[in-house]
């Protein structure tokens, strides 16, 4: 911990000090760079708070925006205006319509110069008939394909018309060129996506033959006509007469290359930019129709393809989906108004797209945002530079003042040289001041010390200058080498050895005996052990240790341990120290098998009562050494208790290894003479009881519970001996081995209530009494038979007695109305009665209703002619009953008969059930019922639980009946139902029994 303290914070708390000092040098630099910084932030801020930046993108953006739109507005010009005139296709419907009635559906002369004409006027590239016949699309349709591939630069003679589809006939009369896939018909499929420009007008006018014909022009997608052909968009409108017949289309073309030259990129961006012709359905998904510019490969997939995502902050203005964030493209988006609305085809938008990248449109803003940083950055350095070099030369002369004062020596006077700053010169004067007060008070410390004879040190460490100062007795309580006992100060390499020729003698206990940041060290030296405590504390520039010598202390602290795991008596472990350790042992996980013994010390009390405590605290600690004989063989030994005694054995393969060691233990405990005063001598004894590990218990508790158990047993059956655990016998009789509490508690809190099961009289059908039957309230004691058993154990009897009674009175007449004249039957112990102050009490509370009560004596307990001589007065006195309970089934039944007279006997329920199936058991109960009588007593079946039954018992003339059959045992008193008291007269009535 020491080497911690001197070693590591000498490192690492020197570059923490770094971290947080503040130089002068600093004080000066951060300021000025920071009025610099402010400065340069505020001119920048003013140009953004203007929006010069901004000003400037939102303006490059609108005139590119503007250039797009400017050029689809020329573009839409031509599609609408010049290229797709609906007064140039009028005349070649007209001619068509006028001719079919001359010519039929045949393609004549006429028809093909109104349709160069149309060429001609229009400056398209290609233009076409093709008529609607009757006929299957694989027999080719009757057309006329004529192109221009420039339509800028016309010839006179038609020698630039190129004939693609046509009759040969009329292509020589009018001295036209065939094309080299020249074909006499046109061969179209609706399947085939590229024949649309053909299908879709034609079905359309089909479906309103009446429209005009303008209202079902279409624009088609690109397509090549033959293989070998340019790409082509074509304008097709319906040939149909006003009365609805439709005989085919008509159509221009519109060459890709053409079409290309009205779209000069070179006007966006200093021809950093596409056009993109494309039609979209939906706003979002854009099929490409034309590209031109060096940006269509980056932007278009091969599908032709591409998706837009909208700047919300700007109109027309999209950026395209999945691109660069680093660089997107910037894509001006304007639409044309190609359909009237209303028209088939007005969902088939067609738009142009202006692309460039964005850094290339925002050149000059970017430009403009680069040349600001730049100038700050510049600022910030100048401004760095001319800060640094002045607060140099201003701290340069400080720093040198400082270095001398590091070097000056501690023990002697400080003289610090002047730099002529009046302020410096002055601090320097205080401080030579302060340095010899220092001094001065430091050994004024040490010298109080050695007045007081204090075994006291204190040691600072300074983590700055890594020198360290002690007072005088640090040599001696820390044991230094003899050349550093008189020395305070000392280096920080000298004192590390110091502290390291400590550490080897000394022993870090610092867990055990002291709190968080105290350390105390033992020192063991000539058979001599001492203590010393060391108190840390850990300051920004410094560490403080103030020394004690704690031997006194230590050796206090380590009795008072002793003394709390020990007992003072025996040298054994006490009770808490062994739980915490076999905790420990159980909880890392043991082999094998163990063994928890308990000892209780036999004779204890009659040694202490008969020669006095001191001799029996002898006794104790005679047993004691020999049970501690076990840990020879691992085995923890502790004393529980006054005579009780804790060993676990534990380690062993089987259970007989560890019970061969027991049984040894306890024969040397026999063996063993203890001698008492006058010369006389006895042997030691004690029982005991075991329980193994893991087959008893796998916990302390658990363990230590059923060892105690076994004990219990031990003692009492045979006393002095040693038993094991038996886990049925726990059962049987754990209740007599723990309850003794919860006994006390039962009758302390009464925790009893009464239930009432009613007695019917056989010949009226009414409740003629009803029996109190005690109901336990207790956790552990459920029922009235544990209760029984503990209390005979106990010798509580007495309590149970008086509980019953009371209780049962109590109970009964908080409810007299319901029971109106009915006795009320309460069991009795007949050998056990009431004191005499208890019955007059209870007669003094209960006079009104003594001559409703009925003493029912248990046949489980033998009489005592006492108690019951007692009882039987009570009949003169109060006019009580007598009965005689479970009759048949206690002791000598018919012997207790003749001796206490009863006026009611109850038959026990043992021969009551199944009695209507059993003769041997009737005519059983008939000779008791008889001889009952004969004792002039009136006879109660309890336990009637089936009409049978009843049936059967008030033929063989039973009095009374009690049972669930009639009515279950309840809190609270009632009647028997109606119909159970019908049936049981009627039963009477039809038996003529009554």
């Amino acid at each position: 911990m020491l080497q911690y303290i001197i070693k590591a914070e000498s490192g690492y708390c020197m570059k923490l000090n770094k971290k947080k000092e503040k130089t002068i040098l600093k004080r000066l630099i951060i300021p000025m760079l920071l009025v610099v910084t402010v400065q340069s932030l505020v001119f920048i801020i003013a140009i953004f708070i203007l929006g010069t930046v901004g000003k400037l993108e939102s303006n490059a953006i609108s005139i590119f925006s503007e250039v797009v739109n400017s050029r689809k507005n020329s573009l839409e010009s031509n599609m609408v205006h010049n290229w797709t005139n609906n007064k140039n296709f009028e005349d070649i419907i007209e001619e068509y319509c006028s001719s079919i009635v001359k010519n039929g559906t045949q393609i004549t002369k006429p028809m093909v110069e109104s349709l160069l004409e149309l060429l001609r006027y229009s400056k398209v590239t290609g233009a076409f008939l093709i008529l609607n016949e009757e006929m299957s699309p694989q027999n080719g349709y009757k057309a006329f394909y004529i192109r221009d591939l420039d339509p800028t630069n016309a010839s006179f003679d038609n020698s630039d018309i190129l004939v693609q589809v046509g009759n040969s006939k009329i292509i020589k009369e009018m001295k036209l060129t065939m094309d080299s896939n020249w074909n006499t018909k046109l061969y179209l499929s609706e399947e085939n996506e590229k024949d649309a420009f053909y299908y879709k007008p034609l079905r359309a006018a089909q479906q309103k033959p009446y429209a005009f014909f303008g209202d079902f022009g279409y624009w088609s997608a690109p397509f090549r006509l033959s293989k070998d052909d340019a790409q082509i968009i074509t304008y097709t409108v319906p040939i149909m007469n006003s009365h609805g017949m439709i005989y085919g289309v008509v159509g221009i073309d519109i060459t890709l290359d053409y079409l290309r030259k009205n779209l000069p990129y070179e006007e966006l961006v200093k021809n950093n930019g596409s056009y993109i012709l494309a039609i979209t359905e939906d706003g979002k998904s854009f099929k490409n129709v034309l590209q031109v510019g060096p940006l269509y490969n980056h932007v278009v997939s091969k599908s032709n393809l591409f998706q837009l995502k909208k700047d919300t902050s700007i109109d027309n203005i999209y950026y395209l989906e999945y691109q660069s964030l680093y660089d997107p493209e910037i894509t001006a988006v304007s639409y044309l108004k190609l359909y009237d609305n209303n028209t088939p085809f007005t969902n088939e938008n067609w738009v142009l797209c202006g692309i460039t990248k964005k850094s290339i449109l925002l050149n000059e803003a970017n430009r403009l945002r680069k040349s600001l940083f730049i100038s700050f950055v510049c600022a910030l350095l100048i401004g760095g530079l001319g800060s640094l070099i002045f607060s140099f030369n201003f701290t340069k002369p400080i720093a040198d003042l400082v270095a001398v004062l590091k070097k000056s020596n501690p023990e002697k006077p400080i003289k610090l040289p002047r730099i002529q700053a009046k302020e410096i010169d002055e601090l320097s004067e205080t401080i030579e001041i302060f340095s010899n007060d220092i001094v001065y008070y430091a050994s004024r410390l040490s010298k109080i010390f050695q007045i007081m004879d204090l075994p006291l040190g204190t040691i600072e460490y300074n983590k700055i200058t890594r020198k360290v100062w002690c007072t005088e007795n640090v040599p001696y309580l820390m044991e230094f080498p003899e050349k550093f006992m008189q020395q305070k100060y000392f280096e920080e390499e000298d004192f590390l050895h110091c502290i390291e020729n400590f550490i080897r003698k000394t022993k870090c206990i610092s867990t055990k005996y002291a709190p968080h940041q105290i350390n105390v060290y033992e020192i063991k030296d000539n058979n001599k052990t001492r203590w010393i405590k060391l108190h840390i504390v850990d300051q920004e520039d410094r560490i403080l240790i103030a020394l004690m010598d704690a031997t006194d202390e230590i050796k206090e602290k380590i009795k008072i341990e002793y003394e709390r795991d020990y007992d003072v008596l025996t040298q054994l472990l006490n009770r808490r120290s062994f739980k915490r350790k076999i905790d420990e042992l159980l909880s890392r996980g043991i082999s094998g098998v163990g063994a928890m013994v308990m000892w209780d010390l036999d004779n204890l009390k009659f040694i202490n009562d008969t020669y006095g405590h001191d001799m029996g605290d002898k006794y104790i600690i005679e047993s004691a050494n020999v049970i501690a004989s076990l840990n020879e063989v691992g085995a923890i030994v502790a004393r529980r208790s006054g005579d009780e005694f804790l060993a676990f054995i534990h380690g062993f393969h089987s259970n007989e290894e560890i019970l061969e060691l027991i049984q040894k233990n306890h024969k040397k405990l026999y063996e063993t003479v203890f001698y008492l005063p006058n010369n006389y001598n006895t042997k030691l004894r004690a029982s005991a009881g075991i329980a193994w590990f893991p087959q008893d218990g796998m916990d302390y508790d658990t363990l230590v519970r059923h060892a105690d158990f076994a004990m219990y047993s031990a003692k009492r059956n045979t006393k002095g001996s040693v038993k094991e655990f038996n886990l049925e016998a726990f059962k049987r009789d754990e209740v007599l081995f723990e309850g003794k509490e919860e006994l006390n508690l039962f009758f302390e809190l009464s925790l009893v209530k009464f239930a009432f099961q009613p007695i019917v009289d056989v010949k009226t059908g009414e409740v003629f009494a009803y029996e109190a039957l005690m109901r336990p309230q207790s956790e552990k004691l459920k029922s009235v038979a544990d209760v029984m058993r503990l209390a005979r154990a106990q010798s509580k009897l007495y309590q149970m007695e008086y509980l019953t009674w009371t209780g049962a009175m109590k109970d009964f007449i908080s409810q007299e109305e319901v029971a109106n004249d009915a006795m009320l039957f309460i069991n009795s112990v007949p050998n056990t009665r009431l004191t005499d102050i208890d019955f007059k009490l209870f007669e003094d509370n209960y006079s009104k209703y003594l001559h409703r009560l009925v003493v029912e004596i248990i046949e489980s307990e033998k009489l005592d002619s006492e108690c019951m001589e007692t009882k039987f007065s009570l009949v003169n006195r109060w006019g009580i009953n007598i009965a005689l309970d479970d009759f048949g089934a206690g002791y000598n039944s018919e012997s207790t008969l003749l001796c206490i007279t009863p006026n009611f006997v109850k038959i026990d329920m043992s021969l009551i059930r199944d009695v209507d199936k059993d003769i041997e058991r009737q005519n059983l109960i008939f000779s008791m019922i008889k001889f009952i009588k004969t004792r002039q007593a009136k006879v109660i079946a309890e336990g009637v639980e089936t009409k049978e039954e009843m049936y059967t018992l008030i033929k063989l003339g039973i009095d009374y009946i009690q049972g669930y059959y009639l009515g279950k045992p309840e809190f609270e008193i009632k009647q028997i139902s109606i119909d159970k008291k019908k049936e049981l007269l009627d039963f009477q009535k039809n038996n003529n029994l009554l």
